[in-house]
């Protein structure tokens, strides 16, 4: 089976563009494909959302309710919303949420505490603490999380 590694490579499996670096590519009939953990890399990726220095998307959003297996109406009553409002979130797509800063943070602490532990919240609280999101919605209309693919690799 050939292999190599590719610098750069842009995945669009969680429903938005994230941007793999140094990625082990393994060859399958004929095809180049990335040779990572998806259960780590999806890891990888929610912890990026937690320090994301925007509003979270509509498919980031979509992407964490799926994540942890939630219906509409769980991710809704977890973050004290209706199921309606979460739809709303999520019909944003690749643009920012109007969701409030508020729920934005219990967004991403549930989010920290689930992947890194308890712990971690009280230094992510004090991040958030330390700079804001940016709520300019003139940004690039899509942006990419960038991964080093180094310790995700199979």
């Amino acid at each position: 089976m050939d292999k190599t590694i590719q610098n750069e490579f842009i995945d669009y499996g969680c429903g938005f563009p994230v941007l793999l670096k140094n990625v082990p590519m393994r060859k399958v009939h004929g095809k180049w494909i990335p040779d990572v953990n998806y259960n780590e890399l999806e890891k990888s990726i929610l912890i990026m959302l937690c320090h994301k220095p925007f509003k979270l998307t509509g498919n980031e959003i979509r992407f964490i309710r799926l994540y942890f297996e939630m219906t509409l109406k769980e991710f809704a009553n977890r973050f004290g919303v209706q199921h309606p409002t979460v739809v709303k979130w999520e019909n944003f797509k690749n643009d920012p949420t109007n969701m409030t800063l508020g729920t934005e943070k219990d967004i991403r602490l549930f989010l920290i505490g689930h992947i890194k532990g308890k712990r971690k919240i009280a230094d992510l609280y004090t991040e958030f603490e330390q700079k804001p999101f940016r709520t300019n919605r003139s940004v690039e209309p899509l942006q990419t999380i960038e991964i080093d693919m180094e310790g995700v690799a199979i």
